[in-house]
C-alpha cells in the first residue's frame, strides 16, 4: 500500500530518528530553504533525470551494441542488473544523507508501480538485444528507432506522474517538537514523566502524531490539556487531541487545523441498524464514524446519559437522536420537556407522547412505571420458542418488534422535574426505578441535563452512575470539575471543561465533546448538527405504544389523550394546561387515530400453513415468508420475519431480496428495514 504522500517515516526509536535529525544541517534545513543551485536541482529530480538518461540511451547503446560481436550478452547482462534494482525497489532506507543533510525519501511504490519498474528493464533489454543481433537502428532501413521512442516516451510519462511533485521535508519541523516533548512533557515534573513517543508519523496537512508509551507500572491517563500545550509550545487547545488506546498506551495528534471544525450534518446515514442496534451519530478528531446504541441484540435496551452546558449543543444533539429513532417502525419515542416546549420546540407532533411541563411529565413518568410493570408480566408469562426449538415460558430479555417497539423515553432539561418541590421526591424514585429495572422490558430511559452533580439529579448519585454504563456524551462544561464528573470512569481523564466555546476563527464548537459508548473510545468527537429538525420531526410515522399496554392500563390512554389535547390546543395557539381531574382512572376511549399502535408481535402468532400466496416462481423461504406478512397484518423486520420462521437472518434477507423486484410476489419493501404484504399496504403508505 502506497504510503501518504509527505509522510515523515515511522521510527520506535525515538533516539534515533532525533539523533538523525539532530543536525547542523538539518536545523539549517528547517530554518529555511536552502538554494537552488544546479547541484540540488539534480538531486530533488534524481528520479526523472536517471529514466529520462536511459530512455535517451536506448537507440544509441543499441547502435553501440550490435557493433560488437557479443554486444548482444551485455544487453542481457544490464537487464538483469536493472531488473534486480527494481525488484528491490521501495527496501531503500527511510532517509538519504547528502553532503550532511537527510532528504527524505520518495513516496513507497505501490504494487503498479512495482509492476512497472519491473517491466521497464526487462522490456528494455529485450529491445537492446535485439537491436544488437539485427545490426542496430537505421533510418530508413528498421523500425528499431521508432520503437526506442515509444519506449522513451511511455516510460517517460510514468516518471513524471510519479515523480511529478517534489517531497516536503517535514522531519525537522517535528524533530522539534518531539525534542520539546523529551525535554518539557517526558522529565519528571512534566505531564507524562518518563514517557516515549513511538511511531511518530506527520500528516500531510502539516501536522503529526504519535504513540504516547508510559513506562512499566504506571497507566495512561490523560492529563490536563494546558500542560501537554505548554509543553509543545502551542497555544491553541484546538490543535491537540489525547486519546487513551491501553492502560500504558495513549495518542497524541497535533493539528494545523482541526479536523472537527467543519463537524458533520445530519444525513440519511443516520439510521439504526435492526440488526445490531447501533446507529452513527457523528465523528471522531480522525474521521471515524462514531455510534450510539439503542438496544443490545439479545439483551434489552441501552440507557443514555447526556450533558452539556448552555450552547454546547446538548438540544441539537436530542434532534439527531430523536430523528433516528423517528426513522425506525422498532421505536417509540415520548418526551419529557419541563420548559414547556422551549427546550426541544419541533418534537411536540413529531413523537408518540410529549409532556410539556412538570405537572403531565409526573403523569407520563408513573405510565412508563405503570408500562413496565405490565410489559414484564405479560413477559413473564410469554411462549417463545429458543434457538434449540424448545417452547419455552417466560422470556427475560427484549426483541424490538417482538411484540413490542423499543420505548425511548426522553427527559430534558431533567433538574427541573428531578429537584421540583412538588414531585421531584416521587420522580427520582421512578426514574431510579426504569433506570434498575426497564431494560429488561424494551424501555430506555435518556436524561439530558446540564450538571451531573447530584444536587441536580434529586441527590440521587445511582442515576447517574447506571446512566453512564451505557451511552455516555459528554459535550462542554461549565468547569473541569462538572465535566469530568460528567465523564465518569469510561472516560477517565477526559476534561470537557477543557473545551472551548468557540474555534480560533469564531466559529462554535457546539456538539464537541467525548462519548462513551459502543466504540470504546476516548477521544474528541463531535455530533452531526440537525438543519432542519422540524422537517425531520415530520418524515415517516409515528409509531405508537403497542396496543396491548393501551387496553390493559387507563393511564397510557389517558396520556394519549392529553397529547391529542396538547396538539390541538397547540396548533390552534392556545394555551395548554395539564388538569389532573380529567383523568378518572377508568377513562375508556381510545388512543388518538394519528398514532399507529404496535399489535401482539410475532412471538404470539402462528403461521398458517394453508395460505398459499401467490407467485409460482417463488422459494419455499419465499412462500413462507408471504404467508407470514400476510398473517401478521403490519410491518416487520427481517430479524423479526427470520426469528419467527426460525430461519436464519441472512437466508430471510436474500429472499426478501429476490422478491423485491418480482411484481407477481404480493410483499412491498416499505424501507427503514420494514416489508409488509400488499393486502396491508395501504394503510401504510397513503400517509408516505
Amino acid at each position: 500500500m502506497r504510503a501518504p504522500k509527505n509522510a515523515s517515516p515511522q521510527y520506535t526509536d525515538l533516539a534515533a530518528f532525533l539523533a538523525a535529525q539532530n543536525s547542523p544541517a538539518t536545523a539549517q534545513a528547517g530554518a529555511g530553504k536552502q538554494p537552488r543551485t544546479l547541484t540540488r536541482w539534480a538531486i530533488d529530480h534524481r528520479g526523472k533525470l536517471t529514466l529520462a538518461a536511459g530512455a535517451a540511451s536506448m537507440g544509441p547503446a543499441g547502435e553501440l551494441l550490435s557493433a560488437a560481436g557479443d554486444g548482444w550478452k551485455t544487453a542481457l547482462t544490464l537487464g538483469a542488473a536493472g531488473a534486480a534494482a527494481a525488484g528491490a525497489w521501495g527496501w531503500i532506507p527511510g532517509l538519504v544523507k547528502w553532503r550532511g543533510t537527510w532528504l527524505p525519501a520518495r513516496t513507497l511504490p505501490s504494487r503498479a508501480d512495482r509492476r512497472i519498474g519491473l517491466s521497464a528493464p526487462v522490456t528494455g533489454s529485450a529491445l537492446l538485444t535485439t537491436m544488437a543481433a539485427t545490426g542496430g537502428p537505421e533510418w530508413g532501413e528498421n523500425p528499431w528507432w521508432g520503437v526506442s521512442l515509444l519506449w522513451s516516451a511511455g516510460y517517460g510519462i510514468w516518471a513524471v506522474r510519479r515523480y511529478g511533485r517534489r517531497p516536503v521535508n517535514a522531519a525537522p519541523a517535528l524533530a522539534g517538537q518531539l525534542l520539546d516533548w523529551m525535554q518539557y512533557a517526558a522529565v519528571s515534573d512534566g505531564p507524562y514523566p518518563r514517557s516515549k513517543l513511538v511511531s511518530p508519523l506527520a500528516n500531510p496537512d502539516g501536522g503529526w502524531s504519535a504513540e504516547i508509551h508510559v513506562p512499566r507500572g504506571k497507566s495512561f491517563r490523560i492529563q490536563a490539556l494546558d500542560d501537554v500545550l505548554s509543553s509543545l509550545g502551542i497555544d491553541d487547545p484546538d490543535l491537540v487531541a489525547l486519546e487513551k488506546l491501553s492502560p500504558r498506551k495513549g495518542r497524541i495528534t497535533v493539528f494545523t487545523e482541526n479536523p472537527l471544525k467543519k463537524g458533520t450534518l445530519f444525513g440519511e446515514q443516520h439510521r439504526l441498524d435492526p440488526e445490531t442496534g447501533l446507529a452513527p451519530i457523528g465523528i471522531y478528531y480522525d474521521g471515524d464514524q462514531a455510534h450510539y446504541r439503542f438496544f443490545l441484540p439479545g439483551s434489552g435496551a441501552v440507557h443514555s446519559f447526556v450533558t452539556g452546558t448552555s450552547g454546547s449543543g446538548k438540544s441539537r444533539l436530542l434532534d439527531a437522536l430523536l430523528g433516528i429513532e423517528r426513522r425506525s417502525p422498532l421505536v417509540c419515542s415520548i418526551v419529557i420537556d419541563p420548559q414547556k416546549g422551549l427546550s426541544l420546540p419541533d418534537w411536540p407532533d413529531g413523537v408518540a407522547v410529549f409532556a410539556p411541563g412538570n405537572e403531565f411529565g409526573i403523569v407520563v413518568l408513573r405510565a412508563m412505571k405503570a408500562i413496565m410493570d405490565e410489559r414484564a408480566a405479560r413477559y413473564n408469562r410469554m411462549k417463545w420458542t429458543d434457538d434449540k426449538g424448545r417452547t419455552r415460558v417466560g422470556r427475560a430479555f427484549f426483541v424490538p418488534g417482538d411484540p413490542d417497539p423499543l420505548l425511548s423515553l426522553t427527559l430534558d432539561e431533567a433538574h427541573a422535574l428531578l429537584t421540583d418541590p412538588e414531585y421531584g421526591e416521587e420522580a427520582v424514585k421512578i426514574v431510579g426505578d426504569l433506570a434498575k429495572e426497564a431494560r429488561k422490558v424494551g424501555i430506555k430511559f435518556r436524561l439530558a441535563n446540564q450538571s451531573p452533580n447530584a444536587s441536580e439529579l434529586g441527590g440521587e448519585t445511582l442515576i447517574r452512575d447506571i446512566l453512564q454504563g451505557g451511552n455516555n456524551a459528554v459535550l462542554r462544561s461549565g468547569s473541569s470539575a462538572t465535566g469530568k464528573r460528567a465523564a465518569g470512569s469510561a472516560l477517565d481523564g477526559v476534561d470537557p471543561g477543557a473545551i472551548p466555546k468557540e474555534f480560533a476563527d469564531g466559529t462554535t464548537t457546539g456538539g464537541l465533546g467525548y462519548l462513551a459508548g459502543p466504540d470504546n473510545r476516548t477521544a474528541m468527537w463531535r455530533a452531526p448538527n440537525v438543519e432542519d429538525a422540524y422537517g425531520l420531526a415530520h418524515e415517516g410515522e409515528t409509531t405508537g405504544i403497542e396496543q396491548a399496554t393501551i387496553d390493559a392500563l387507563p393511564i397510557v390512554r389517558h396520556i394519549l389523550e392529553e397529547h391529542a389535547l396538547m396538539l390541538r390546543l397547540r396548533n390552534a395557539g392556545e394555551q395548554y394546561t395539564y388538569d389532573s381531574d380529567r383523568f378518572t382512572g377508568t377513562t375508556p376511549s381510545p388512543a388518538p387515530a394519528r398514532s399507529k399502535p404496535a399489535a401482539p408481535g410475532p412471538s404470539m402468532e402462528k403461521v398458517p400453513a394453508a395460505v398459499e400466496p401467490e407467485g409460482p416462481g417463488l422459494s419455499a423461504t419465499g412462500r413462507k415468508i408471504v404467508a407470514f406478512l400476510l398473517q401478521h397484518g403490519r410491518p416487520a423486520a427481517p430479524a423479526i420475519i427470520a426469528k419467527t420462521l426460525q430461519m436464519p437472518g441472512p437466508q430471510v434477507r436474500t429472499a426478501l431480496k429476490r422478491m423485491k423486484d418480482d411484481p407477481d410476489v404480493p410483499v412491498i419493501n416499505l424501507g427503514h428495514g420494514a416489508w409488509i404484504h400488499t393486502d396491508h399496504a395501504d394503510e401504510y403508505t397513503t400517509a408516505a
